[in-house]
């Protein structure tokens, strides 16, 4: 429940940072695991109490926006989900997977006018990071890249993106799999996982 990618996956007051990179405390860390295990568990309300006892001891802890948004979402409780998101997004403007994640909650809740700048937003993160990615991180770049410009309506790009992958990495199962998800033409297997 680390990402909250496509179809959510669960992604990324005061607080430690070394380097520039924030390091939440031990307990937040674990609380927020916990919070994951109660998810995998199905046991939403310990999972989202877990996650808002981690915000409540570091609210810069980013993967435990992440896992609240996941949590709230699969409890139907989309707006806040959306809010999740966005305090998430103020602590990392430049994380793709968040703006995907913000964009499939927005379509979920019938306002894919509102969540087509969010794709187009991570689309160009992605593209962004893509370019300075090493060769070993390039490929799942790649692929989030080519969810992004599905979701934003360029399912040739996608394709294409994901057969460049392919290509270069013929192994890569995620890469497969997503263009499997694309050329089924389905879109609610973005917005709802696949069946």
């Amino acid at each position: 429940m680390r990402n909250l990618c496509v179809v959510l996956l669960a992604i990324a007051a005061a607080g430690c940072f070394q380097g520039g990179k924030h390091e939440p405390p031990r307990q937040a860390v674990e609380l927020n695991n916990q919070a994951y295990r109660a998810f995998q568990q199905s046991d939403m309300g310990q999972a989202l109490l877990l996650v808002n006892d981690a915000i409540r001891i570091d609210a810069k802890f980013a993967d435990a926006y992440v896992n609240k948004a996941a949590i709230l979402d699969k409890l139907g409780k989309r707006a806040e989900a959306v809010a999740a998101l966005e305090t998430l997004l103020k602590l990392k403007p430049g994380d793709g997977g968040s703006y995907v994640a913000l964009g499939v909650l927005l379509e979920k809740m019938g306002r894919r006018e509102e969540a087509e700048p969010h794709y187009g937003r991570a689309l160009k993160l992605f593209s962004e990071q893509s370019e300075r990615a090493s060769a070993k991180e390039k490929a799942h770049v790649e692929v989030n890249k080519a969810v992004a410009q599905y979701l934003a309506g360029d399912t040739h790009g996608a394709v294409a993106t994901l057969d460049g992958v392919l290509a270069a990495n013929p192994k890569m199962d995620a890469a497969r799999a997503y263009k499997e998800r694309i050329a089924s033409g389905r879109r609610e297997s973005f917005l709802n996982g696949p069946r």
